[in-house]
């Protein structure tokens, strides 16, 4: 059953951030809606009775017609299947006053919400294609009414790390609730000591203040190494058929890691497309073909949403960050 869905419907963005994985280079704008909706309603593509849509772009919240457009094509298949729709997006908070009101309207739902922001100095990693000053993301969403179920996420970069206790401060002055950090695709700075030390320090800072916001990396670390559940949030272990990425042109992926619209694509994917039967053994079987043994062993470094992360390699940008997350965090634990 299908419970999670990502459809990218545009590509573009009003921001060049230094370590953004996605090729902006053409617009991609999906127009395929009757083709969508024929194959989500068909009885071969088996939906969850609650499925949650993510839509995708370079930045929705400059384009709230679009989402408007995508949500109402979307729920008239609920008018053939028994199905209710969810729907969420990934912004970096240039427009808070058009997600407040697809909020407000009914239309995305603030748990499936997620905003970038890069901490207290945004502007060193992320410059305004467009020239205009947008205001911090964090300050207009507060006091907003939904604010606490909102997601906001940064990127692990230098800079995040250099001013964290900044961004923590302003996280208490706007009120922020929920807050990640992620891991970046082929980052070579990774793999540096200095950059290692300064993550060993940033973590523990984050584990000592996480009273001051929820902090999603805790309780991502808690179910992977008290429950030992898997970190990867897309295609690994139980989620194998349960989860499709459909690109603007209406091709189907895995997610949104093996599409040729990244430059870390996984060129030997084969998708189908939209007009199609929905073949998810197809997909789950070309997924446990690259990732059964952890997608480090089978040389797609490129790609960090590894099967196996737990496993640590001297030359995988990913593993050593893992490692002392994992270490610092059992620390932290057996201290309690």
């Amino acid at each position: 059953m299908i419970k999670n869905i990502e459809l990218h419907i545009n590509s573009v963005c009003n921001y060049k951030c230094d370590y953004c994985f996605l090729d902006d280079s053409t617009d991609g704008r999906f127009t395929r809606w009757d083709d969508l909706k024929r194959f989500l309603s068909a009885d071969t593509t088996k939906l969850n009775y609650l499925v949650d849509v993510n839509l995708t772009s370079g930045e929705l919240s400059l384009f709230p017609e679009l989402v408007r457009k995508a949500i109402t094509e979307i729920r008239k298949v609920e008018r053939y299947k028994d199905v209710t729709f969810r729907f969420g997006l990934y912004s970096n908070g240039s427009r808070c006053d058009n997600l407040k009101s697809l909020m407000d309207e009914g239309l995305l739902t603030p748990e499936l919400v997620e905003i970038s922001w890069d901490g207290s100095n945004s502007s060193a990693v992320r410059k305004s294609k467009d020239k205009k000053f947008y205001p911090i993301p964090i300050m207009q969403m507060s006091g907003y009414k939904y604010n606490d179920r909102i997601v906001y996420r940064s990127a692990l970069t230098e800079n995040l790390m250099d001013n964290i206790e900044e961004t923590f401060s302003e996280f208490s002055m706007w009120e922020t609730y929920n807050w990640e950090y992620y891991l970046l695709i082929k980052y070579k700075k990774y793999l540096k000591n200095d950059f290692l030390r300064k993550f060993h320090k940033f973590f523990s800072f984050v584990l000592d203040h996480c009273n001051v916001v929820d902090v999603y990396n805790i309780n991502t670390l808690y179910d992977a190494y008290v429950r030992g559940k898997s970190i990867c949030k897309n295609w690994c272990g139980d989620n194998s058929k349960s989860r499709i990425y459909i690109d603007s042109q209406g091709l189907v992926y895995p997610c949104g890691f093996f599409t040729d619209k990244t430059r870390f694509a996984h060129k030997e994917f084969t998708s189908f497309d939209i007009s199609d039967t929905c073949d998810m053994d197809h997909i789950s079987n070309s997924v446990s073909t690259i990732c059964s043994n952890g997608i480090c062993k089978s040389a797609y470094c490129d790609i960090k949403h590894c099967s196996r992360c737990n496993n640590i390699e001297d030359k995988c940008y990913i593993g050593k960050l893992r490692k002392i997350e994992r270490d610092v965090f059992l620390d932290y634990i057996r201290l309690q």
